[in-house]
């Protein structure tokens, strides 16, 4: 990969590993193509929502011959339909990393609110599959479906909510409305498997979008630049270790046309404690006399424990990158929340809706640790109490400004979650000890590993 004399050492670094985690796995994978077998370890199993853990010992080199595939908790979605995305069919035989590529196409599914794949002995060399896909409603039912989103609403500014299965397909259709006219977004993101046998989910995304600038800095009044995307994704696990997606999009930035393609890939190591990341995309303009644009985003995950009931330390690290002549659309910000998704919890990105925070930029380093230590849960929600540091620094940004000094702001928080939910409503307390800012913010986390 060529990156630009100015990108810092740093950000050369972390690419790098990136990319050399990245061609390592997907060098094994090749590897095992060719050797047209899996390497299984000495067991595989899955836990199963009701809190048993059903496991088949799998002997390296043997892979199991599936009796039975049983699929629960459907409320709309065909069986069949849930099988072919997983990739796993009675009568066909199956290593260890196969049923957990299984278990990872499974947990794609759109519509399901939680997954997991259950394997069971039946016999000398055969195993029963248990899937379990929690389907949601097909709208927001009941108090604390439509609660939910009434919170949605009154942190994010943001109506949205999900539509599941309207034509039982697994098909999730998720409308969404930001309503202050100084951001204002309308859009609409729809995501279904494949038909047929065929593996992987596709994503299309359509939406319209306002954002306000200030610049105090050039003495300048408040500028505003608009966008209007529709977008095509593909995403699929080819292998258990590797997630793959890439897509096109029609975009108008600033009152000018581009054929955007992304790409994105992750990577996960050490038990699925380490999640890297690597996201690419790139705009190419309709008229010959315009620039073209990319960004470069490369993430690693951590977790010290897979088990989400323990007490753990998890940590989030990462840098993006901006090409020079980029719209504002396409820069990094980081503050207690918004829309540009990277967490700095004593700080502010909007001021009346206005984006003015200082950590925004064509480049951006930031970092966070987390420790939560699970407190009470039930059938209906867990609650947990979270400690955490945040870090972020943010390079060439508006109006020609220097870099911003590093900011390290350490607060606390709640985190509540459903059990039939993988997301999580964070409610934290922030604090600067560079500047003194304090903040409280809300809002929602995604699932760990998720790029």
């Amino acid at each position: 990969m060529i990156l630009p004399r100015r990108t810092p050492a740093a950000m050369r670094l972390v690419l790098a590993v990136a990319v050399a985690l990245a061609t390592a796995t997907a060098a094994t994978v090749v590897r095992a193509a060719q050797d047209g077998a899996d390497v299984p370890p000495a067991s595989a199993g899955a836990a199963d929502p009701a809190g048993t853990t059903a496991t088949a010992v799998v002997p390296p080199g043997a892979p199991l011959i599936i009796n039975s595939v049983t699929v629960e908790r459907l409320r709309r979605t065909p069986e069949p339909l849930v099988r072919a995305l997983a990739g796993v069919e009675a009568g066909r035989a199956s290593s260890a990393r196969g049923l957990r590529r299984a278990a990872r196409r499974l947990g794609e599914l759109p519509t399901a609110a939680r997954t997991s794949l259950a394997v069971r002995p039946a016999g000398p060399g055969r195993a029963a599959l248990r899937l379990v896909a929690d389907e949601k409603p097909i709208v927001p039912a009941g108090t604390i479906g439509w609660s939910s989103v009434a919170l949605d609403a009154v942190l994010s500014r943001t109506v949205r909510f999900d539509v599941a299965a309207p034509f039982a397909q697994a098909d999730l259709w998720q409308p969404s409305f930001l309503w202050p006219r100084a951001r204002r977004r309308l859009g609409l993101h729809v995501a279904l498997p494949l038909p047929g046998s065929r593996r992987g989910v596709l994503h299309v995304d359509a939406f319209g979008e306002r954002q306000t600038y200030a610049r105090p800095l050039a003495g300048l009044p408040m500028f505003e630049e608009q966008r209007r995307r529709v977008g095509l994704r593909y995403a699929d696990w080819i292998h258990d270790q590797v997630r793959l997606e890439g897509g096109l999009a029609a975009d108008r930035l600033a009152g000018r046309d581009y054929l955007a393609f992304q790409g994105i890939a992750t990577v996960t190591l050490f038990a699925d404690h380490v999640a890297a990341h690597l996201r690419t995309e790139r705009w190419l303009p309709r008229a010959s006399d315009d620039v073209a644009h990319a960004t470069v985003h490369a993430s690693l995950d951590w977790r010290s424990t897979t088990d989400e009931d323990a007490t753990r330390w998890i940590g989030h690290v990462g840098l993006i990158r901006a090409s020079d002549q980029a719209p504002l659309a396409l820069w990094a910000a980081a503050a207690s929340g918004g829309d540009r998704q990277i967490l700095l919890r004593g700080h502010v990105l909007h001021h009346q809706h206005v984006l003015a925070s200082e950590v925004f930029g064509r480049r951006l380093a930031y970092g966070t640790v987390e420790h939560i230590t699970p407190v009470w849960r039930s059938r209906y929600a867990a609650v947990g109490v979270a400690g955490f540091v945040d870090v972020a620094r943010a390079f060439d940004r508006l109006d020609g400004a220097a870099p911003t000094r590093l900011h390290i702001d350490v607060g606390a928080g709640l985190r509540l979650s459903r059990p039939t939910d993988a997301s999580q409503l964070r409610l934290d307390w922030g604090v600067g000890l560079r500047d003194g800012r304090m903040r409280v913010s809300a809002g929602y986390l995604t699932a760990w590993g998720r790029p």
